[in-house]
């Protein structure tokens, strides 16, 4: 008698396939990633236009400046996978909310490296941090352990609209496709998902941008990290960039 084999991914392969996809596509887009957090945090070189952004970052940067932060940014993403993966075996969809907040919570102190590092020139003579560690050392050793959970709660408030937008663009587009979500091809699948992303991601916007600038903000970098605004705390940052910069100021990419 033939038994069938179980092809099924083991949680190595699953957790493996998951992390180098993720690190794939955040490689290929970190030249985007790069142009968007200089531009939320309001550098001064990111006051004109994108085009003499681009040009100050190639000739100020070179092209591998396209890729600062993506290092961390890679290294995030296993944390981020093996724990939501972890609690997800354990919780299954019952408390799939709960799973996001707490991947998210553990890694924030990467993706303020991460910002840290995007928004502070290529070139280590001049730059602020040597590498990763550096960064972590100097953030832990000058502005102490709670500078990597700041802007935290504001990721979190977000994450609501952010999770109610999707939730209500998938019933939306449900409702304008003839045939059920199982009978959809690939590219229907993918441009379903590509307008509920866009469309949730356009709602929480302004939240990253005032998450971004609580990033980068520091008292002990020039031009206090880069920011273009003052402010202690978030409340505080949505009323500088409201005062000072209006409606536009929560939308800067």
């Amino acid at each position: 008698m033939t038994t069938a084999s179980d092809h099924r991914l083991t949680f190595t392969q699953l957790l493996s396939s998951t992390a180098l996809s993720a690190c794939i596509s955040r490689t290929l887009t970190a030249p985007l990633d790069v142009l968007k957090i200089t531009k939320q945090v309001g550098t001064v070189e990111s006051k004109s236009s994108l085009q003499s952004l681009c040009k100050h970052l190639r000739k100020h940067d070179g092209v591998r400046g396209c890729w600062k932060g993506n290092m961390i940014g890679c290294i995030k993403v296993l944390p981020h996978s093996w724990i939501h993966y972890l609690i997800y075996q354990q919780l299954k969809w019952e408390f799939s909310d709960e799973l996001g907040i707490v991947s998210t919570v553990a890694v924030y102190p990467l993706d303020v490296v991460k910002t840290r590092t995007i928004i502070q020139p290529y070139d280590k003579t001049i730059s602020a941090y040597k590498g990763v560690t550096d960064t972590f050392q100097k953030i832990l050793l000058n502005e102490g352990k709670g500078t990597f959970y700041k802007g935290l709660l504001t990721t979190l408030i977000g994450s609501v609209p952010y999770a109610i937008t999707t939730f209500l663009m998938y019933e939306v587009l449900d409702q304008l496709w003839i045939q059920p979500r199982y009978n959809h091809s690939t590219v229907e699948v993918m441009l379903h998902g590509c307008l509920a992303t866009a469309a949730a991601m356009t709602v929480s916007f302004p939240f990253d941008v005032v998450r971004r600038k609580m990033q980068a903000q520091s008292p002990v970098l020039v031009n206090n990290g880069g920011v273009d605004v003052t402010f202690k705390g978030a409340k505080d940052c949505l009323r500088a960039i409201a005062h000072f910069q209006g409606i536009k100021g929560f939308g800067k990419d």
